[in-house]
């Protein structure tokens, strides 16, 4: 039987995406999403929620993407692959994080009128609108079949 290392989870960014260079050049983004799990009421019939933060990172192509599209509040479905990594700090201790390294992320927040995600970094030249009334419009005769 093989064992598969594989997470999903969908929550809210907590913070913009923070976007690096590794040595070597290649782009690594790091990101923090909130994961609520309702469990019940209390007394009061508040709704009882647990938040649970997950560290996130994407590599190359992913981490360019979420650069310029994920903003802190936007809802993301995380699929990936938990890692736990360690490294020594500036003063010489051990530190040690979990996070997961993300194989492919989905954007869940409903993108604005002009098709760019909300509030998503100006590109060069971007495309010119498209004029609605040139496109045709199709009858059920028109089809063949």
């Amino acid at each position: 039987m093989a064992i598969e290392n594989s997470c999903n989870f969908i929550g809210r960014l907590g913070a913009d995406v923070i976007l690096r260079n590794t040595q070597a050049g290649d782009p690594v983004a790091n990101f923090r999403i909130a994961v609520n799990e309702n469990f019940g009421v209390d007394a009061n019939g508040v709704k009882k929620e647990l938040t649970t933060w997950i560290n996130g990172v994407s590599w190359k192509k992913l981490a360019t993407v979420m650069d310029q599209y994920c903003r802190k509040g936007d809802m993301i479905g995380l699929q990936g692959r938990m890692r736990n990594r360690t490294w020594k700090d500036a003063e010489g201790a051990d530190r040690y994080t979990t996070e997961i390294v993300a194989d492919s992320v989905k954007f869940l927040t409903p993108k604005n009128g002009n098709g760019t995600a909300k509030d998503a970094k100006p590109q060069g030249d971007a495309p010119p609108p498209i004029d609605e009334s040139q496109i045709p419009v199709v009858t059920p005769s028109d089809i063949p079949f």
